[in-house]
């Protein structure tokens, strides 16, 4: 499923440099709607984190919580299909393997974090298209108060909803994104622990 996503070499910055090259590549090609590629989708939410100084981690991740739609669409019409359905699940299961839990679950989780704004945020709900609203009527609706309850429990809650959030915001044109180089040093800092001490053992 992953063939045509970057494998991790051991080295941060050239991973770095592979993946934000496949983003680019890869995202370029599908359309977000709203007139906007997933790549300037995700440009725009990365941007918007960037924007409210929100910490490294959060930029990171809505850098890249598109990465299963990518992953599914290039699988033919089988992956695109299914892109609705389960792309974010598809997309923290990847990420997961590079990155740690703080960029992985919030990408999980956005879609379901939606439902929470449904259920919690008037001003949210009121701006939904007619699109949004039926997508997260399908998704459950809002959510009732034991599972906000649960959900809240999260590690990663608050995060999700931010995502979220972001993830909406960023369907308009928002203005003139960040490069995508400039997010080169702060993916491969956000990279899991276990792959730092890889490549300080190859070092060693």
């Amino acid at each position: 499923m992953y063939a045509s996503a970057p494998e991790y070499s051991g080295d941060p910055l050239r991973f770095s440099d592979r993946l934000l090259a496949w983003l680019m590549e890869a995202g370029e090609e599908i359309a977000a709607g709203h007139g906007l590629s997933l790549l300037d989708h995700s440009l725009q939410t990365a941007e918007l984190a960037r924007r409210e100084n929100a910490p490294n981690h959060e930029v990171v991740t809505a850098l890249l919580h598109d990465t299963g739609k990518i992953l599914l669409e290039h699988q033919g019409p089988d992956g695109a299909a299914a892109a609705t359905r389960c792309s974010e699940k598809v997309g923290a299961a990847w990420l997961a393997r590079y990155f740690p839990p703080a960029i992985s679950e919030p990408v999980r989780l956005h879609q379901i974090a939606k439902r929470w704004l449904f259920a919690l945020d008037k001003g949210y709900r009121d701006a939904l298209s007619d699109e949004a609203f039926r997508a997260l009527a399908e998704l459950g609706g809002p959510m009732g108060e034991t599972e906000r309850q649960q959900f809240e429990r999260h590690e990663s809650w608050s995060a999700a909803v931010a995502l979220a959030r972001r993830d909406d915001m960023s369907r308009g044109t928002i203005g003139l994104p960040t490069d995508m180089a400039a997010y080169r040093q702060a993916v491969a800092d956000c990279l899991s622990p276990q792959n730092a001490i890889q490549v300080s053992s190859r070092v060693a």
